[in-house]
Formats: C-alpha cells, structure tokens, sequence
C-alpha cells in the first residue's frame, strides 16, 4: 500500500488493503478537480466556484463545493469499495493528509465520503446497510430515503464524530454515501445535502 493510500484511508477510518492510483487537482480561483486515471476517465470541471465529478465507468455524477478537496481512488477488483471518493474541507491540514504529507496516522476528520462496490448478487440497500461498518455503530434504524429518483434506505451512527450513511442500488453498483459531523450546526451538512441534490445515476 503506498503512502497515499495509507493516508486516505487513515483519514476515513477504513483498514484495507488496496491497489490504485490517485490524483487531485486544486486551483485558486476554482473548484478542487480529481481525476484518478481509470480506463475512462474520470471528466471534471469548475463553473463559478463549483466543481464537478463524473465516472462514465461507474455510472455517476455529482457537483460540489469549492470549499472542498477531492481525492478518489480505484482500488484493486478483489478489495471493496471498488472506488473510494472523499471531501474534505481544503485547510492546510487536510491538503497535507490528501497529499500524503502527514506520516503519522491520526483519528480523522470529518468528511462527506462516496463508496462504490460492484453489486453482482442484486443484494437490496437494506442488506448494503446491515453489512456497512457504520451499522455496528448505530441505532439500527433504517429510514427510506430517495437519490436521484432511486429508493434507498438511511441510518444515524455515532462514533469519534456523528455521522450518516445513505445506501442507493442502481444497475450492478451499490452507492453508498456517508457524512460525518461535530455538531447539528456544522455546516457540512448542507454541504452533505447540496452533493446528493446534485447527484446523478448516469446511463
């Protein structure tokens, strides 16, 4: 496992073992832009502070805010999730764990974080749930929830930090979707809110 790797998944509080390769891209005046070097790229721009995410491989699409760094990584066919995007606030701090800077692991930051696992036995987002690390954590209540159009199911965890996770299944992918928070009033809720208001299953 390289340096990155090792520092992104510190970050999320996931131990794998994963293979890839990852990228991110920030600017000044624009939204950070990732781009992991898949078979099909990954297409990303900025239009007046907002950046945008598309995988033509993993059928989706998303925007979000310049107040964000983006890093995705592919793992390895054998390791789940299949890919791993991550927000984090863009403070010095974060740059230097995206960047693999920091060499000492830490507890982690909060986050808004979008799984992708290949879905091949058609399990249903309550049986994604049930098997998600944050169940074990939580109050092991499911509620119904819509993304893109799609049914899905949510849940409430409590850990280091609060958190969610929202599980959506759509053609052999499984979407699972996380936020973690300090506070009620911590403002990436909103954020976490506005990303799944843009969020597209692409065909």
């Amino acid at each position: 496992m390289n340096k990155k790797h090792y520092t992104l998944l510190a970050l999320l509080g996931i131990v794998l073992v994963v293979a890839g390769i990852f990228y991110y891209f920030t600017s000044e005046k624009t939204a950070p832009i990732v781009n992991s070097g898949l078979a099909q790229p990954l297409q990303a721009g900025s239009k007046g502070g907002v950046g945008t995410f598309v995988s033509d491989t993993y059928k989706m699409s998303m925007s979000f805010s310049s107040k964000y760094i983006v890093a995705a990584a592919e793992l390895d066919a054998t390791t789940t999730p299949n890919l791993m995007v991550a927000l984090l606030l863009d403070t010095p701090e974060n740059r230097d764990i995206v960047d693999g800077k920091v060499e000492t692991s830490r507890e982690g930051a909060t986050g808004i974080t979008i799984n992708v696992q290949k879905n091949p036995d058609g399990r249903s987002p309550e049986e994604w749930a049930k098997q998600n690390t944050n169940w074990n954590i939580s109050d092991k209540i499911l509620a119904t929830t819509t993304i893109a159009g799609v049914e899905g199911v949510m849940f409430r965890w409590s850990g280091l930090y609060e958190g969610a996770s929202l599980i959506a299944t759509q053609g052999k992918f499984a979407y699972i979707f996380a936020v973690s928070w300090e506070g009620a009033s911590d403002p990436i809720i909103g954020d976490f809110d506005q990303v799944l208001a843009s969020f597209q299953f692409n065909k």
